[in-house]
């Protein structure tokens, strides 16, 4: 019986490299209990009730590993010496009965549903169980039609990958699924073109990262050993660009305006009326309208193949549609005008095949669009760049639009954070973002090149309140910052702590005088190089997307 036993288990848990051996030990059980029940069949010997009761345990036993013709012969014998030897004596389960001899009792227990007979109790009548319908748990599958609504409203192109994974997920749950996570999924399909992004994992040993470029003074940089080898053009002549109070260019990695955690893509101002043109051959993937009119805006994605995609913003009409082929220097579009005296032609750019930026919907990273230009266009951009908008600044303070002295390149860092320092960009914890609360997100950049030195600092609610920005005072040894805006001084303490995942930054600050403890503080978490919304509901200040 103990053989039997541990055959069993075996078989249970061990793998497909022992199957066929373990196997064959349970058929040479089977083989020999079946002789041994035979016997019994064609014997006229007394029968011992405990000895057949032990032959029933051992059938039940096989039950768990074997079925079909197998099974149903050994319990066929079982039945025939019970009726011929035991019936008088054994009570036994026949079916929804419990017998002994030609006396059969039937469960008389109500359900609900469905019940079974589980067994015979010592006065053989049945032992009944109602079959209840287990309640389907389907929190894993609204849990993933949450993605999917987030992706569909945020109309993104996701990588391939990103879509396959959804797949994957809803692979496992679609048996749960009345139709209506599928026909999502199905919708998601149309955002999803044939890329290869990479994971920072499996970057090449012989990687060499971005770095800023000399030969261009700094302003741009270089491109990573992994980036596209797609290069571009300017989306208009260099006479249309702006370079006035009206309007001028954001260089990526600004930490300025409606986005102090970081700009992820670029301003980029025309002369009105100028439509924008494609920076390089390629297809139009995706044309579509986000928010609502009158004051939502298209978005055209373009496909300029080896793992490099362009996306227009703030495209008022468009002239192109999805699937179309355009060619480089061709016009798609004209961009929204924020007053009469400018034309927009704000772009992002995604390369799939980079990992050192901001993290894209499908993979692959938010990538400076200037640092893809052909030589000849970097050249002409950085040389009037730095006589329309750094000369001007350096010669009387001037500032054009979109300037900001702290980070005056077409390129700056974006993820700006040095260990114990404040510089960086920080997102609320401690509580919900909402109208009215604390400031959602909290940037400081500590400044030092050759055209500015010093502290500059930007706090806005998501809502887009940008209401407290200035310069401050910092001194790290007593934990202290001061923070000067147009409308207030204020005096505040903090303690930035590096041990966790990431690092966090407590914060209490007020008019007047510097507090002297903690005592209702603000909490920060550092950003990541996930997407700012996104970011935020993983971290529990947002709801949703």
């Amino acid at each position: 019986m103990k053989t039997l036993i541990v055959l069993i288990a075996l078989v249970l848990v061990s793998g497909c490299a022992e199957e066929k051996s373990i196997s064959s030990a349970v058929a040479n059980e089977v083989s020999l209990l079946d002789s041994e029940l035979t016997a019994l069949v064609n014997s006229n010997e007394t029968l011992n009730v405990s000895y057949y009761e032990d032959l029933v345990q051992r059938v039940n036993e096989l039950e768990i590993v074997v079925a079909g013709e197998d099974l149903d012969r050994l319990r066929e014998r079982l039945y025939t010496i019970h009726t011929r030897f035991l019936s008088d004596k054994v009570c036994m389960q026949i079916g929804d009965e419990c017998c002994i001899g030609d006396s059969c009792s039937v469960s008389t227990a109500s359900c609900d549903g469905e019940k079974t007979v589980l067994g015979c109790n010592t006065d053989c009548t049945p032992i009944t169980d109602c079959i209840v319908e287990e309640e389907k748990d389907t929190t894993e599958l609204t849990s993933l039609e949450n993605e999917i609504d987030i992706l569909l409203e945020a109309k993104n192109l996701i990588g391939s990958d990103h879509y396959q994974e959804i797949l994957d997920k809803y692979k496992l749950l679609e048996d749960l699924d009345d139709g209506s996570v599928k026909t999502k999924l199905d919708q998601l399909m149309e955002f999803t073109p044939d890329y290869t992004p990479i994971e920072e994992e499996e970057l090449p040993d012989d990687y060499i990262a971005a770095r800023p470029d000399p030969e261009y003074d700094n302003f741009l940089w270089t491109l990573p050993s992994t980036a596209s080898s797609v290069r571009l053009s300017l989306p208009a002549s260099i006479t249309e660009f702006l370079f006035n109070e009206h309007g001028g260019i954001g260089g990526y990695g600004l930490h300025s305006g409606g986005h102090p955690e970081g700009l992820d893509h670029t301003w980029i101002e025309l002369k009105p009326g100028t439509p924008v043109k494609s920076w390089a051959d390629g297809t139009v993937q995706q044309v579509q309208y986000n928010g609502n009119p009158p004051d939502g805006e298209y978005h055209i994605y373009i496909d300029y193949g080896q793992n490099l995609m362009g996306i227009h913003m703030e495209v008022m009409t468009p002239y192109v549609e999805k699937g179309q082929e355009v060619k480089n220097g061709q016009e798609v579009g004209l961009g929204m005008s924020f007053s009469p005296d400018q034309s927009s032609a704000e772009m992002s750019l995604v390369d799939f095949g980079r990992t050192d930026g901001v993290r894209a919907w499908g993979g692959g990273s938010y990538v400076s669009v200037f640092d893809y230009l052909k030589n000849e266009d970097k050249q002409l951009l950085v040389t009037i760049y730095r006589e329309r908008v750094i000369d001007t600044w350096m010669r009387d303070g001037t500032r054009v639009w979109g300037f900001e002295p702290s980070e005056p390149y077409l390129t700056n860092r974006l993820l700006i954070h040095e260990e114990g320092r404040l510089n960086g960009s920080w997102y609320l914890t401690s509580h919900k973002w909402e109208e009215g609360g604390p400031k959602d997100i909290f940037s400081f950049v500590e400044a030092d090149h050759p055209y500015f030195k010093g502290n500059v600092f930007r706090a806005i609610d998501d809502t887009g309140d940008f209401g407290f920005k200035g310069e401050f005072e910092v001194d790290y040894l007593a934990g202290q910052i001061k923070m000067i805006s147009d409308s207030s001084i204020e005096y505040g303490i903090f303690d930035i702590d590096e041990s966790g995942e990431r690092p966090t930054l407590t914060l209490q600050y007020q008019e007047g005088s510097y507090p002297v403890s903690f005592t209702d503080p603000l909490v920060y978490t550092l950003r990541s190089n996930i997407p700012r919304r996104e970011d935020a509901v993983r971290l529990g200040s947002l709801d949703s997307v």
